[in-house]
Protein backbone atom coordinates (compact mmCIF):
# COMPACT_ATOMS: atom_id res chain seq x y z
CA UNK A 1 0.00 0.00 0.00
CA UNK A 2 1.98 3.32 -1.14
CA UNK A 3 0.87 6.29 0.50
CA UNK A 4 3.69 8.29 -0.99
CA UNK A 5 1.13 10.70 -2.43
CA UNK A 6 -0.19 11.99 0.97
CA UNK A 7 1.30 15.04 2.90
CA UNK A 8 1.77 12.88 5.86
CA UNK A 9 3.20 10.01 4.41
CA UNK A 10 5.48 8.92 7.23
CA UNK A 11 1.79 8.92 9.36
CA UNK A 12 0.69 5.85 7.09
CA UNK A 13 4.51 4.51 7.56
CA UNK A 14 4.98 4.21 10.97
CA UNK A 15 1.57 2.78 11.36
CA UNK A 16 2.28 0.05 8.87
CA UNK A 17 5.31 -0.36 11.25
CA UNK A 18 3.10 -0.52 14.82
CA UNK A 19 0.66 -2.86 13.00
CA UNK A 20 3.25 -4.91 11.12
CA UNK A 21 5.29 -5.43 15.23
CA UNK A 22 2.25 -5.16 16.91
CA UNK A 23 1.08 -8.53 15.18
CA UNK A 24 4.56 -10.37 15.70
CA UNK A 25 4.74 -9.63 19.19
CA UNK A 26 0.65 -10.95 19.28
CA UNK A 27 1.90 -14.27 17.61
CA UNK A 28 4.75 -14.89 19.82
CA UNK A 29 4.51 -17.70 23.00
CA UNK A 30 2.87 -15.38 25.77
CA UNK A 31 4.34 -18.22 27.68
CA UNK A 32 7.93 -17.02 26.75
CA UNK A 33 7.33 -13.28 26.84
CA UNK A 34 5.74 -13.42 30.17
CA UNK A 35 8.81 -14.91 31.53
CA UNK A 36 11.23 -12.27 29.91
CA UNK A 37 9.13 -9.82 31.31
CA UNK A 38 9.37 -11.13 34.53
CA UNK A 39 13.08 -10.94 34.85
CA UNK A 40 13.36 -7.24 35.44
CA UNK A 41 11.93 -5.78 32.10
CA UNK A 42 8.21 -4.84 33.12
CA UNK A 43 9.54 -1.58 31.73
CA UNK A 44 8.82 -3.56 28.63
CA UNK A 45 5.01 -3.96 29.73
CA UNK A 46 4.80 0.53 30.79
CA UNK A 47 5.98 0.98 27.28
CA UNK A 48 3.54 -1.34 25.79
CA UNK A 49 0.75 0.55 28.16
CA UNK A 50 1.44 4.36 26.98
CA UNK A 51 2.01 2.88 23.27
CA UNK A 52 -1.90 1.58 23.68
CA UNK A 53 -2.89 4.75 25.76
CA UNK A 54 -1.11 7.09 22.72
CA UNK A 55 -3.12 4.97 19.85
CA UNK A 56 -6.36 4.88 21.58
CA UNK A 57 -5.90 9.01 21.82
CA UNK A 58 -5.35 8.32 17.79
CA UNK A 59 -8.19 6.20 17.54
CA UNK A 60 -10.16 7.79 19.42
CA UNK A 61 -9.31 11.25 17.37
CA UNK A 62 -10.37 9.87 14.05
CA UNK A 63 -13.48 8.29 15.00
CA UNK A 64 -14.42 11.52 16.54
CA UNK A 65 -13.56 13.06 13.66
CA UNK A 66 -15.52 10.61 11.54
CA UNK A 67 -18.68 10.72 13.58
CA UNK A 68 -18.45 14.72 13.53
CA UNK A 69 -18.46 14.71 9.90
CA UNK A 70 -19.88 11.78 9.02
CA UNK A 71 -23.26 13.97 8.66
CA UNK A 72 -22.10 15.74 5.52
CA UNK A 73 -22.38 14.62 2.10
CA UNK A 74 -18.47 14.01 1.05
CA UNK A 75 -17.82 11.59 4.17
CA UNK A 76 -20.94 9.83 4.17
CA UNK A 77 -20.18 8.89 0.16
CA UNK A 78 -16.61 8.40 1.90
CA UNK A 79 -17.35 6.19 4.59
CA UNK A 80 -20.60 3.76 2.97
CA UNK A 81 -19.73 0.86 1.62
CA UNK A 82 -16.13 0.90 3.08
CA UNK A 83 -14.93 -2.27 5.34
CA UNK A 84 -12.31 -2.93 7.27
CA UNK A 85 -11.21 -6.37 8.61
CA UNK A 86 -11.50 -6.40 12.75
CA UNK A 87 -10.55 -9.22 14.60
CA UNK A 88 -10.66 -11.63 11.83
CA UNK A 89 -13.78 -10.75 10.16
CA UNK A 90 -14.76 -8.25 7.52
CA UNK A 91 -17.35 -5.83 8.37
CA UNK A 92 -18.38 -2.61 7.20
CA UNK A 93 -17.35 0.95 8.80
CA UNK A 94 -20.33 1.41 11.06
CA UNK A 95 -20.49 -1.80 12.17
CA UNK A 96 -16.89 -1.72 13.35
CA UNK A 97 -17.22 1.66 14.92
CA UNK A 98 -20.48 0.27 17.43
CA UNK A 99 -18.35 -2.89 17.90
CA UNK A 100 -14.74 -0.95 18.93
CA UNK A 101 -17.65 1.54 21.69
CA UNK A 102 -17.82 -1.76 23.15
CA UNK A 103 -14.38 -2.96 23.30
CA UNK A 104 -13.70 0.85 25.50
CA UNK A 105 -11.52 0.01 28.89
CA UNK A 106 -13.54 -0.67 32.07
CA UNK A 107 -12.55 -0.62 35.40
CA UNK A 108 -11.25 -3.68 37.19
CA UNK A 109 -11.18 -4.22 40.93
CA UNK A 110 -7.80 -5.62 41.94
CA UNK A 111 -7.91 -8.00 45.03
CA UNK A 112 -5.62 -5.81 46.79
CA UNK A 113 -6.62 -3.90 49.93
CA UNK A 114 -8.89 -0.56 48.67
CA UNK A 115 -7.11 2.16 48.25
CA UNK A 116 -9.98 4.52 50.34
CA UNK A 117 -8.98 7.80 48.52
CA UNK A 118 -5.15 7.23 49.10
CA UNK A 119 -4.35 7.60 45.21
CA UNK A 120 -5.34 11.22 45.60
CA UNK A 121 -4.82 12.12 49.09
CA UNK A 122 -0.73 10.90 49.67
CA UNK A 123 1.86 12.44 47.93
CA UNK A 124 4.50 10.73 45.85
CA UNK A 125 6.43 8.40 47.65
CA UNK A 126 3.94 7.99 50.36
CA UNK A 127 1.77 6.09 47.75
CA UNK A 128 4.61 4.48 46.24
CA UNK A 129 5.16 3.10 48.86
CA UNK A 130 1.94 2.16 49.95
CA UNK A 131 1.83 0.34 47.21
CA UNK A 132 4.70 -1.42 47.26
CA UNK A 133 3.60 -2.60 50.49
CA UNK A 134 -0.03 -3.45 49.53
CA UNK A 135 1.04 -5.12 46.13
CA UNK A 136 3.87 -7.03 48.01
CA UNK A 137 6.56 -5.50 45.40
CA UNK A 138 4.47 -7.37 42.54
CA UNK A 139 5.22 -4.57 39.90
CA UNK A 140 3.18 -5.42 37.24
CA UNK A 141 0.16 -5.47 40.35
CA UNK A 142 1.44 -2.09 40.96
CA UNK A 143 1.78 -1.37 37.36
CA UNK A 144 -1.66 -2.44 36.09
CA UNK A 145 -3.59 -0.57 39.58
CA UNK A 146 -1.28 3.12 38.34
CA UNK A 147 -1.83 2.29 34.32
CA UNK A 148 -5.72 1.93 35.21
CA UNK A 149 -5.55 5.49 37.00
CA UNK A 150 -3.79 6.87 34.11
CA UNK A 151 -6.08 5.73 31.41
CA UNK A 152 -9.20 6.65 33.39
CA UNK A 153 -8.16 9.85 34.22
CA UNK A 154 -5.83 11.29 31.74
CA UNK A 155 -8.29 13.74 29.70
CA UNK A 156 -10.73 14.65 33.04
CA UNK A 157 -7.99 15.31 34.72
CA UNK A 158 -4.29 14.79 33.26
CA UNK A 159 -2.27 16.49 36.23
CA UNK A 160 -3.87 13.46 38.57
CA UNK A 161 -2.34 11.32 35.68
CA UNK A 162 0.68 12.82 35.77
CA UNK A 163 1.38 12.15 39.36
CA UNK A 164 0.50 8.64 38.55
CA UNK A 165 3.24 8.42 35.90
CA UNK A 166 5.35 10.27 38.34
CA UNK A 167 4.75 7.65 41.37
CA UNK A 168 5.22 4.82 39.06
CA UNK A 169 8.79 6.45 38.40
CA UNK A 170 9.04 6.63 42.38
CA UNK A 171 8.08 2.92 42.69
CA UNK A 172 10.67 1.81 40.17
CA UNK A 173 13.39 3.73 42.66
CA UNK A 174 12.57 2.47 45.54
CA UNK A 175 12.66 -0.96 43.92
CA UNK A 176 15.64 -0.26 42.25
CA UNK A 177 14.47 -1.47 38.65
CA UNK A 178 15.65 0.73 35.84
Amino acid sequence: MAHHDQKNYMFFKNLQQIARQAEMLHSMDPNMLDQILQKGHDWADDHITVAKENMDQVFDFFMNEIKKHSHSQDSHEMIRGEFVTFEGKVIDFENFTQLNEKKKLKWHDSDAPDAEGRFRDLGIKDLATWLIKTRKGDMRKITGSLNQQIAFNKNDDPKYAKKMEKVREEVKKQLKKK
